[in-house]
């Protein structure tokens, strides 16, 4: 057990652990995001049911079974809508498109008295539900060292945990204050935070390289050149040196 801190008070320290992360600065602000989404999707879940039956005027049953039908738009979203955006936009742009849907479908949810019209609100939140939450990994994931992946997922997961704990303390008191009329612009507004942070951050997260790539030192007589090479393709970048003399010669 030597070089093992077994202390739990030490592995529970997540100000430590942020700070011996490598390349914190994008991943920073991935956790931020991270935190302010999960804060906006639990309080939601906190009041959900509330709002049926306050706004909608359905029995506990009916409540049961739109959370069924919600259910079902969250399996087709993820089988269906997710890999289409994945595909043609990237995670990054994914998960900045799903933070935009989400406030507006939280706004959206508020207006109807109607479970006809409640439906495809609720559907449109769904989406951007769905396309946050396995983009927003696949970026956290890339952004790590290939190191220290397990150490930030488990940061990723403590911070959204400490979030989702607070969430129905925060929903609770917003819903207790004025109904669903008023938590869920406030649930919206945390969306749309969590969206300006991103915007924000974005010339620093897409500058993160994949955490898959690997670092090839190429020779060729007098030129030493740096490759990198990610899943089937190739980034060459940085350094050539010829003659003693660095160039920057960066390609794609």
């Amino acid at each position: 057990t030597d070089g093992i801190d077994l202390n739990p008070l030490h592995q529970l320290n997540l100000i430590s652990k942020i700070r011996n992360l490598q390349g914190r600065g994008p991943l920073l602000r991935l956790f931020g995001v991270q935190v302010l989404m999960t804060l906006a999707f639990s309080a939601y879940t906190t009041i959900v049911v509330l709002w049926y039956v306050d706004r909608l005027g359905v029995s506990e049953t009916t409540a049961g079974l739109l959370l069924v039908a919600v259910g079902f738009f969250l399996i087709f979203n993820e089988l269906v809508t997710v890999r289409l955006a994945e595909k043609r936009l990237g995670d990054f742009r994914t998960l900045l498109l799903g933070l935009l849907v989400m406030p507006a479908g939280f706004i959206a949810v508020r207006f109807p008295t109607t479970i006809a019209w409640f439906l495809p609100a609720s559907f449109l939140l769904n989406v951007g539900m769905a396309l946050t939450l396995p983009s927003l990994q696949t970026l956290i994931t890339n952004g790590a060292d290939e190191r220290q992946e397990g150490e930030v997922q488990g940061i990723n997961t403590s911070l959204a945990a400490v979030s989702a704990t607070g969430a129905p303390v925060f929903a609770g008191a917003i819903y207790a204050s004025g109904g669903g009329e008023l938590a869920l612009p406030v649930i919206a507004a945390v969306a749309a935070a969590a969206a300006v942070l991103l915007i924000a951050s974005a010339p620093v997260i897409t500058g993160v390289a994949p955490r898959a790539c690997r670092q090839d030192h190429l020779e060729h007589g007098p030129v030493h050149s740096l490759a990198m090479h990610c899943g089937g393709g190739q980034r060459s970048f940085g350094l050539r040196l010829w003659g003693g003399q660095q160039v920057d010669d960066s390609q794609s």
